[in-house]
């Protein structure tokens, strides 16, 4: 979702940050570039310590760069907040594939697959409604602070209610 609310604000936070488009476009290139080089080590940590574990942290990592996205005034900073963003999300998928491997039998892989491809999908058209909604009446930073505590609540389910499998 993310990245969709960052594409929805782009105007009013290159104004605020005083980016130019080069700029605000070396935020979406380093975001992608860590979260493409972490996609390997993640599935390794992820079958080392267990999905649950890397779910959790990545979780718990993203939503502290969510938050911190909000609060970043300098161009600088947002670079390296973003550069930590997407090694935050980055493990999602390899986590959910190993997940995927050891929880469900091979005759229902395909369907938690697609649950969480769909839902990743169904997210991507839900959030900039919200997000629009949310910054007409709050401004940019309340869209980022407002999915960070979302996130949060997110993490504190994932913990609790996760199956325990490693």
């Amino acid at each position: 979702m993310d990245r969709s609310n960052i594409s929805i604000i782009k105007k009013t936070m290159m104004n605020d940050l005083d980016l130019d488009k080069v700029q605000f476009g070396m935020l979406a290139s380093l975001f992608s570039l860590d979260y493409a080089l972490v996609q390997i080590p993640a599935g390794l940590m992820a079958e080392k310590f267990g999905p649950r574990k890397m779910i959790t942290f990545t979780l718990v990592w993203w939503s502290v760069f969510t938050g911190l996205t909000d609060v970043v005034k300098s161009h600088g900073l947002l670079y390296m907040v973003r550069f930590l963003f997407g090694i935050g999300e980055g493990p999602v998928f390899p986590a959910n594939a190993v997940f995927n491997t050891n929880w469900f039998r091979r005759d229902k892989k395909a369907r938690a697959s697609i649950a969480l491809l769909a839902g990743s999908y169904f997210g991507q058209v839900i959030a900039p409604i919200v997000t629009v909604y949310i910054y007409q009446y709050f401004g940019w930073q309340a869209v980022f602070y407002i999915f960070w505590i979302n996130r949060n609540n997110h993490s504190g389910c994932m913990v609790r209610f996760s199956p325990r499998l490693s």
